[in-house]
């Protein structure tokens, strides 16, 4: 996603927007959510930075919705599963309006909450003199203060830009997928960092990136998902906005250590619809109901006429058939504009809940930021439901 250093955008369309959510409660049966199990880890509750402070949402309790149980969840997408290709749902259900309901009202843009033991983590790009975000809560209402979860940078990397990260646990370390601007190549590049706890400090020595599309402008936003049958994949944006053409998703597969990218590189999106303005970015994938659901952000980062979108692919490869054709699945409301960097995770008692970045003033001004948002997800007729 376009970060700080880009251009801002000259608003032209309204930025009272429609609240685009969700079906009324008991209008379709929900489909369970295979794809949010907590990943291993202690139950304790180490909060990271100084101190801890209550961010905001804590003068109203939270409702818990969801729709898979306790015990067959997962914080990341699974998927492969055997039988008949799957037939995407593309048929939108009516809408309503709902008011957002904020978690961390600070910067924290491209979010990525995953829930290890008793304890949410919330990665973030960088704000002020971090790298990347990271804090972490017992409760998703009450935050620790932000501390860099990457303090260095590799050798190959430009100081001071880092963007979008996203967690993988594997075996007993975790990796934290990011992108940064090569030097030599004078584009973002995806790299990764370890560390042995995931609130890090994690360590990136690699002498190369580990993917760098120069051919697309580079590459942002990356984000692993595990299949059901282990094997681990990156999904990221190929940054072809910056040779002013649009912008592609694309998917590989990953090592079983999470190092290196083998095998195909098919392409799984394009921003080919009018209100995505050329850009299609922050992939995230989780399975429901035997369908595999791919969300995104679409249009500029720092425009109301952002929103989220999804489309439904037959495996986490592909292909995909984007369900949001003429607008998005989750547009601007008052207080909450331009949401994108959609994020899927395991919530209390193992509920799924979507998290994402929206502006908390009018888009791009100094005095606005990207604010974390936090709300319940369920699948009502093979659609996704917000709210």
């Amino acid at each position: 996603m376009r970060r700080a250093g880009v251009l801002l955008v000259v608003l032209s369309a309204p930025i009272w927007l429609p609240w685009l959510l969700a079906v009324p409660a008991g209008e379709g049966a929900p489909a369970a959510v295979s794809a949010l199990r907590p990943l291993p880890g202690p139950t304790a509750v180490p909060l990271v930075g100084p101190s801890t402070t209550t961010t905001s949402n804590t003068s109203r309790p939270r409702p818990v919705m969801g729709l898979a149980p306790p015990s067959r969840t997962r914080t990341r997408p699974d998927a492969t599963r055997t039988g008949a290709p799957i037939t995407p749902l593309l048929a939108l259900p009516p809408l309503r309006p709902r008011p957002p309901r904020g978690a961390i009202d600070a910067d924290m843009p491209d979010p990525d909450v995953v829930r290890v033991g008793g304890t949410w983590w919330a990665y973030a790009t960088g704000s002020g003199f971090l790298h990347l975000q990271v804090r972490a809560s017992a409760d998703l209402a009450s935050w620790s203060t932000a501390v860099d979860a990457l303090p260095r940078l590799p050798a190959w990397a430009s100081p001071g830009v880092a963007w979008g990260p996203g967690l993988l646990a594997v075996g007993g370390e975790y990796r934290l997928y990011y992108s940064a601007r090569d030097a030599a190549f004078g584009r973002e590049c995806l790299s990764v960092a370890t560390a042995s706890t995931p609130g890090g400090p994690f360590v990136d020595t690699s002498a190369v990136p580990l993917t760098c599309q120069a051919s697309s402008g580079g590459s942002i936003d990356p984000q692993p998902f595990v299949a059901l049958d282990g094997t681990p994949y990156l999904l990221w944006k190929s940054e072809d906005n910056a040779l002013g053409a649009a912008s592609r998703i694309g998917v590989q597969r990953l090592t079983p250590d999470g190092l290196a990218l083998v095998g195909p590189r098919p392409r799984l999106l394009v921003a080919t619809q009018p209100w995505q303005g050329g850009v299609v970015e922050g992939p995230v994938m989780v399975t429901a109901g035997g369908r595999y659901y791919l969300f995104y952000g679409a249009n500029h980062w720092n425009a109301a006429a952002a929103g989220i979108g999804y489309a439904v692919c037959t495996s986490p490869l592909g292909p995909c058939t984007n369900a949001t054709l003429s607008g998005p699945w989750l547009g601007s409301a008052p207080g909450a504009w331009g949401p994108s960097g959609p994020d899927v995770f395991s919530g209390p008692d193992g509920r799924a809940e979507i998290a994402y970045h929206a502006w908390n003033g009018p888009p791009g001004r100094p005095q606005s930021a990207r604010a974390l948002w936090v709300m319940p997800l369920t699948f009502a007729d093979g659609v996704p439901v917000i709210g």
